[in-house]
């Protein structure tokens, strides 16, 4: 998880523009922050940046998407429930 440095505004400034750039990279639009879709959620997990509850694959609304499905496969505990 990125945590927002709190004492440097240089700090803040990079950790903005290191958001903004990695929100545009994965083609999630920066000023909602939102996106309905795995692949862009997974894009933002593999460059550090994940949701509060847990992996994106594990939460509720995402569980029954096929990317998601195949990604449980691989990284999730067999246990696994739905989060959200």
């Amino acid at each position: 998880r990125v945590l927002f440095p709190n004492s440097d505004p240089q700090g803040r400034i990079n950790f903005l523009d290191r958001r903004k750039k990695d929100m545009s990279d994965c083609g999630m639009d920066f000023v909602t922050g939102e996106s309905v879709n795995p692949e862009v959620n997974l894009c933002l997990e593999k460059k550090g940046w994940y949701l509060e509850g847990g992996p994106v694959c594990e939460e509720r609304l995402m569980w029954d998407s096929p990317i998601c499905i195949q990604w449980r496969k691989k990284h999730s505990k067999p246990d696994a429930k739905p989060w959200g």
